[in-house]
C-alpha cells in the first residue's frame, strides 16, 4: 500500500469516489411521530403481568438480608423457565444475573427452586446465564453490550447490586447519571428487556434506595423490599411510572435441604427460596368494592356453581358441608373451556387476580373460595 495512504485518507477517497453509502456517514436523523400515529391503540407488553412492563429499567431495593436477592433469583428463574410468578403471567425468554457476589449461594438457590419446581429444569438449563463476575459500568458498557448480543430471546437482565456493578460514586450526580446511561445503552440494544437493578437501602432511611436521586428519577419501576421481626417478606410497589402500582406481596423463605449435596464433613447442604404466603397478602390489601367485569363476573358465577356441586356431594355422603373446596386447576380449566379466557395466564391476570383484590374470593394453597360461602 502507497505509504501516503493511511486509513482516514483511504476512507475520504471512497467517499468522494462514491463507494461509501449516505448512512455510513450522516448521523441518523430524528425520527418524528405524528400525532395521528401516537393516537393509534398500543397493546401493553408485560415481562411479569401487572409488575413488570417489557423493556422497562427497574430497581428492587432493600437493606441487607430483607430478601432482595433471592426476590430477584425466583424472579429470573420464572422468566427462564416461563413458570407463573406468584400467580401472575409471565414472558419466557433469557435472563442474564451479573452477580456482584455470593455466586456459589446463587447455584444453591438455583437448585432449591427446581427440586420445587422440577418440571422447569430443561428451560432453565438452556435460558438461566449466571455472569463469571460483575460487569463495571459505565467502563464496560461495550464489553457488556457484546456479552449479552450473543443471548437469544433476551428478556431480562439483572445486575446485583448496584454498588457491585457501578464504578463510581453512587452518591455522585455525575457518576449516577453516567451509570445510567449505560443502562439506557442496554435498554435500547434489547427494547424487550427488562433491566433490573438490585440496590440497597439508604442510610437511615429504610423507604428510599441509597445514593443519587438520579436513580429513582430515571426509572421506569421501583420495587422495595422489606422483612418484618416474623420473617415476612413484603414487596411493594414505589413507583410505576406509566402503570398501576401492583398490590403489595408477601413471602417467606422457606429452607430446602439439596439432593445430592454434602458438605467436606459429610453433612447436608440446606438453600431457601420464596414461598408465596397468599392469605397474609390478602389480610394486609385493601378491599377495593365490588366486581363488574362481565368475565370477572361469570367466572365467580362458575366458581359459586362447582362449591354448591361440591356442597351437594358432601351433603350426599353425609359428609360437613364446611369441607367443601373447589381445585383452582379444576375452576380455571372450566372457565377456559367456556371461552371466558383463553389460556392460563390470561385467566390469572384477568380472572383471578382482580376477584382476590376485590375481595370476592379468597386463595387457600391449591383451593378456591367464593367470599359469599365462607
Amino acid at each position: 500500500m502507497n505509504p501516503a495512504y493511511d486509513p482516514d485518507n483511504l476512507f475520504a477517497d471512497a467517499i468522494a469516489a462514491g463507494f461509501v453509502p449516505d448512512a455510513a456517514i450522516k448521523p441518523n436523523k430524528i425520527r418524528l411521530h405524528r400525532g395521528s400515529d401516537l393516537l393509534t391503540p398500543t397493546p401493553i407488553k408485560w415481562l411479569v403481568s401487572g409488575v413488570l412492563e417489557a423493556g422497562v429499567l427497574a430497581a428492587a431495593f432493600g437493606a441487607p438480608a430483607s430478601g432482595k436477592s433471592f426476590v430477584a433469583i425466583d424472579l429470573a428463574l420464572s422468566v427462564a423457565s416461563g413458570r407463573a410468578w406468584n400467580d401472575r403471567g409471565v414472558k419466557q425468554g433469557s435472563v442474564v444475573y451479573f452477580a456482584g457476589e455470593g455466586k456459589a449461594g446463587i447455584k444453591r438457590r438455583l437448585t432449591a427452586w427446581i427440586q420445587r419446581n422440577p418440571e422447569s429444569r430443561e428451560l432453565i438449563a438452556e435460558h438461566f446465564y449466571l455472569s463469571d463476575r460483575a460487569c463495571n459500568l459505565p467502563n464496560e458498557t461495550a464489553l457488556v453490550l457484546d456479552t449479552l448480543a450473543d443471548v437469544k430471546n433476551l428478556k431480562l437482565v439483572i445486575l446485583d447490586t448496584l454498588q457491585r456493578t457501578m464504578e463510581g460514586d453512587e452518591n455522585s450526580t455525575r457518576d449516577m447519571t453516567a451509570y445510567i446511561k449505560s443502562l439506557d445503552a442496554i435498554k435500547a440494544a434489547h427494547p424487550e428487556s427488562v433491566v433490573l437493578v438490585v440496590h440497597h437501602t439508604g442510610h437511615g432511611s429504610a423507604d428510599r434506595a441509597r445514593g443519587s436521586s438520579v436513580l429513582k428519577a430515571s426509572l421506569d419501576a421501583e420495587i422495595s423490599v422489606s422483612k418484618d421481626d416474623a420473617g415476612v417478606i413484603t414487596l411493594k410497589s414505589s413507583k410505576a411510572k406509566d402503570a398501576e402500582p401492583f398490590p403489595s406481596l408477601s413471602f417467606r423463605l422457606e429452607s430446602v435441604t439439596l439432593d445430592g449435596w454434602q458438605d467436606e464433613d459429610g453433612q447436608p447442604v440446606t438453600s431457601a427460596m420464596l414461598k408465596h404466603l397468599e392469605d397474609h397478602q390478602q389480610a394486609q390489601q385493601p378491599r377495593r368494592g365490588k366486581v363488574s367485569g362481565k368475565n370477572q363476573l361469570a367466572a365467580l358465577a362458575i366458581l359459586r356453581a362447582l362449591q354448591t356441586h361440591s356442597v351437594t356431594n358432601l351433603k350426599d355422603g353425609e359428609y360437613p358441608e364446611h369441607q367443601a373446596r373447589v381445585r383452582r386447576f379444576e375452576w380455571q380449566e372450566q372457565c377456559i373451556k367456556e371461552g371466558i379466557a383463553r389460556r392460563q395466564s390470561a385467566f390469572m391476570d384477568r380472572i383471578q387476580l382482580p376477584l382476590v383484590t376485590a375481595g370476592a374470593i379468597n386463595l387457600d394453597g391449591e383451593y378456591v373460595v367464593p367470599v359469599d360461602f365462607e
